[in-house]
């Protein structure tokens, strides 16, 4: 097996803990991650097949946890540093911003990008555009809560832009069914009652509520689908499917059951 394999597993393995923790993997912890799965790599080349497959199952394990550990102690330095009033914050709308309305996003600031949901005071701004913001402020787990101000700047982001679009066009086609249609396809629970969330939990369905392997291997079955209808050759096809199936993971925010099945498929 390559040398690459094993650090592609390693990192991607801290990649996703540390996003179930959360917060993006940093720089020094996939460095650290790469750097385990290729030592314990080299070292597992001559071993015996049984003996190679646990090498790599270690060098996969100890690289989620270092990569996860780095992670959460920088989510933690991004929480002060952005609760600090005295720094000066932008917010990523995941959706159309008004006044007197609430909207989730991303404020990111230097190396640091956290989850936060905003409730406007004034101002008003399109999906995907990146806001400066002024008002309070405070910490939860969950990441920052927000209210205040924005003005809208000229800078945007394409994948937020893409769901804010997608989630208005739930909102005219499905009407009032748009909350499920937005948790089941763009992985936005907020408008979902709770006495429907309830029903689903009784039926034990409530997992369908949340994009992870069904609706991944769906999309990837489809495009496969597709492709052979096409009649494309399956290598490109499968590459072509991988990379969309990325794109959409991205664009969804990925949310961390999508993202632990996209690594798997």
């Amino acid at each position: 097996m390559p040398l690459l394999v094993y650090a592609v597993s390693a990192w991607l393995v801290g990649l996703f803990t540390a996003t179930v923790w959360g917060e993006r993997t940093s720089f020094p912890g996939t460095i650290i991650g790469i750097a385990l799965g290729l030592a314990i790599a080299l070292g597992a080349r001559k071993l015996h097949e049984r003996a190679q497959t646990l090498a790599i199952a270690l060098a996969v394990a100890i690289a989620g946890f270092v990569t996860g550990s780095i992670s959460a102690q920088h989510k933690a330095a991004c929480i002060k540093l952005m609760a600090n009033k005295q720094t000066a914050l932008e917010f990523a709308l995941d959706a159309r911003a008004a006044p007197h309305a609430f909207v989730r996003g991303v404020t990111p600031i230097g190396a640091c990008a956290l989850n936060a949901s905003l409730k406007i005071i004034e101002g008003s701004a399109p999906p995907g555009n990146i806001v400066s913001f002024t008002g309070t402020r405070f910490a939860t787990d969950r990441g920052l809560q927000l209210e205040g101000e924005i003005r809208a700047g000229p800078r945007s982001s394409a994948l937020r832009a893409w769901r804010g679009r997608a989630g208005e066009a739930l909102d005219t086609l499905f009407g009032e069914r748009t909350a499920l249609a937005r948790a089941l396809l763009i992985a936005d629970q907020d408008g979902i009652e709770p006495a429907v969330r309830d029903r689903f939990a009784d039926a034990g369905l409530i997992h369908i509520l949340s994009i992870s392997g069904l609706h991944v291997a769906l999309i990837a079955g489809a495009l496969t689908v597709i492709a052979s209808a096409l009649r494309l050759p399956r290598g490109p096809a499968s590459v072509g499917a991988l990379v969309l199936v990325m794109l959409y993971v991205l664009g969804l925010g990925a949310p961390p059951p999508a993202v632990r099945s996209a690594i798997m498929l």
